[in-house]
């Protein structure tokens, strides 16, 4: 099971796990009953995962081998806004709360991320 160090969440630290091919599950590493979960669509594959936004109320952005950005918010079980890149993704690195690097295969890219997107 592939895992990804978040660093902290509400304060305190972190993790996020592919327990399946179907979910994403985000776990205080302090209080391990403490997890929010998402869906993830079917078949996709994950090549980076990063926590975004205040702590207290945090967005996921998922980077997939097939190119796109997943977002996911608090509430919905499922991506709230979904970006497709065009080319391979190979990093995520938050810079802010609303700004996220991005390196891809044919270069880097800053990207602002709104909160609370409505579809």
């Amino acid at each position: 099971m592939r895992h990804y160090d978040l660093g902290l969440w509400d304060g305190r630290p972190a993790i996020a796990f592919l327990p399946d091919s179907a979910q994403v599950v985000l776990q205080d590493l302090e209080e391990p009953e403490r997890t929010r979960r998402w869906r993830l669509p079917p078949r996709t594959l994950v090549c980076d995962l990063r926590l975004l936004g205040p702590a207290q109320d945090p967005a996921v952005l998922v980077a997939t081998h097939e190119q796109s950005l997943l977002r996911y918010e608090t509430g919905p079980d499922h991506p709230v806004h979904t970006a497709r890149l065009g080319t391979e993704v190979l990093s995520l690195a938050p810079v802010s709360d609303e700004l996220v690097g991005v390196a891809t295969a044919t270069g880097l890219l800053c990207l602002r991320l709104a909160h609370g997107v409505d579809h």
